[in-house]
C-alpha cells in the first residue's frame, strides 16, 4: 500500500476523524493566519475555492471538534443565502469566525491536506503583512491608472466625434446627413466605445437627440418633422386623458340580498354668468323644475366685485344628470360638470382686471 493510500484510508470518510482534519480549505485559512489580512484570505478563499468545498470544509470543522471547541464557536448555522449575500459568502464568514474564536482561545484544531489536493491551496505570501499590504496597494493603484487611461482615451475620441451645435442650425432636407469630421483611425484599431460611436453616425437613421424646443429652424422659426410628431403625440395623450376623466359610470338600481354597494357620491355642476340671483334663489328654482332633485349644496364661488356670479350646485350622482339639462337654466348661462383645482394649478375664477371672473375658459 502507497503512502496515498495510507492517508486515504488514515479516516473513515473523506475529511478524517479523530484528532486531524484533512481540508485544503481549513490548511489555507489557518497556515495564512499569520501573514495574510482577514479581508485578503477571504476574498482569495472565495476566488480559489467552490461553495461545496467551503461547505465541506465548514461542516468537517464542526463535526471534528472537541465538545469545550464546540463550545466556543457555538452551532453550526444552516445558511441559505439571499440577494444581498450569498451562500457561499455565508458559510466563509462563519468559518473565519469560528477560526479566529479557536485561535484566540488557543486550540484550533490539526488540520492536514492530502497530497493529491496540494494544487488547490494558494500560495501563502511570508512577507510581512505591512510589506503584503503595501504591495498590494501598489498593484490596485496601478490597475486603476490603467483603466482611468483607458476611459481618459475613449472619452477624447468620442469627443473628436461631437459635432458643434451649430452645424445642426439649419434644417436637414432630402434625408441628407450633416457631415461629421470623423478621426481617421481604422476600425480594427479604435477602441469599442469609439466603433460603435461611428456605426451609429454612419447609420441612415441616425439623429442628434435634442429637446422638443430645440426641434426649430434656425432661420425661419419653423418646426422639424420630429418637433410637429412630438407635439401630436402630446396632444393625442391629452385628448385621450380628457375622455377618460370625463367618461361617467352607470349606477346600480337593483336590489341584492347579500352585497351592499357604497354610498352614493357626489358630483357638482359650475353654473356661472348671472347677473341676479343667489343661493336661496337657485334652490327654489331648482325645486320648482326639478323637485325629484335632492340639492346638497349650493354655493357661491365668485368674489363680490366680479360683474356676474358663479356658483357650484351639489347634488347626489345619480340624479346629476336632471341638473346637467340646458333646458333648466336661463338663457345665456353657462355650465359644465364642476372640477376641483389642485393647489399647484393657477384658478381661472381669481380676479381679472375686467372684474368679469365667469368666462367661458373655467374648466371647474
Amino acid at each position: 500500500m502507497t503512502g496515498v493510500d495510507e492517508m486515504e484510508n488514515a479516516t473513515d470518510d473523506d475529511n478524517g476523524r479523530g484528532d486531524c482534519i484533512y481540508s485544503a480549505v481549513l490548511s489555507y485559512l489557518i497556515m495564512s493566519m499569520r501573514s495574510t489580512p482577514l479581508n485578503e484570505r477571504r476574498r482569495i478563499a472565495l476566488t480559489h475555492f467552490t461553495g461545496d468545498q467551503i461547505l465541506e470544509a465548514k461542516n468537517a470543522l464542526w463535526s471534528l471538534i472537541d465538545q469545550p471547541s464546540a463550545a466556543i464557536i457555538g452551532n453550526n448555522q444552516v445558511r441559505r443565502g439571499s440577494h444581498l449575500k450569498s451562500k457561499k459568502d455565508f458559510d466563509i464568514d462563519d468559518v473565519l469566525e469560528a477560526l479566529d474564536k479557536l485561535d484566540s482561545n488557543k486550540c484550533v484544531p490539526d488540520v492536514a491536506v492530502r497530497a493529491a489536493e496540494l494544487h488547490l491551496i494558494p500560495q501563502v505570501s511570508q512577507a510581512p503583512s505591512s510589506e503584503q499590504d503595501e504591495s498590494m496597494m501598489h498593484r490596485r493603484l496601478d490597475q486603476l491608472e490603467a483603466i482611468i487611461r483607458e476611459m481618459g482615451q475613449q472619452l477624447a475620441e468620442v469627443k473628436q466625434l461631437v459635432t458643434p451645435r451649430s452645424l445642426y442650425s439649419s434644417v436637414v432636407t432630402n434625408n441628407e446627413q450633416p457631415v461629421v469630421d470623423a478621426p481617421t483611425r481604422s476600425s480594427e484599431t479604435a477602441s469599442p466605445v469609439l466603433r460603435q460611436t461611428q456605426q451609429q453616425i454612419q447609420s441612415p437613421h441616425y439623429r442628434r437627440h435634442t429637446s422638443p424646443e430645440e426641434d426649430h429652424d434656425v432661420a425661419g422659426g419653423s418646426s422639424t418633422e420630429n418637433g410637429a410628431e412630438w407635439r401630436e403625440q402630446k396632444n393625442r395623450k391629452q385628448r385621450r386623458n380628457a375622455k377618460r376623466k370625463n367618461k361617467i359610470g352607470r349606477f346600480g338600481a337593483g336590489k341584492a340580498e347579500h352585497l351592499k354597494a357604497a354610498p352614493m357620491p357626489d358630483r357638482h355642476l359650475f353654473l356661472g354668468r348671472l347677473e341676479t340671483g343667489d343661493e336661496a334663489s337657485i334652490k327654489r328654482h331648482v325645486e320648482d323644475r326639478r323637485p325629484a332633485v335632492n340639492l346638497l349644496e349650493v354655493k357661491r364661488i365668485s368674489h363680490e366685485e366680479a360683474r356676474f356670479k358663479s356658483f357650484k350646485i351639489s347634488c347626489p350622482a345619480n340624479q346629476f344628470h336632471m341638473l346637467d339639462d340646458a333646458s333648466l337654466w336661463p338663457e345665456n348661462s353657462i355650465f359644465y360638470p364642476f372640477r376641483e383645482y389642485k393647489s399647484k394649478e393657477k384658478r381661472p375664477n381669481e380676479k381679472r382686471p375686467g372684474g368679469d371672473t365667469s368666462s367661458s375658459d373655467y374648466d371647474g
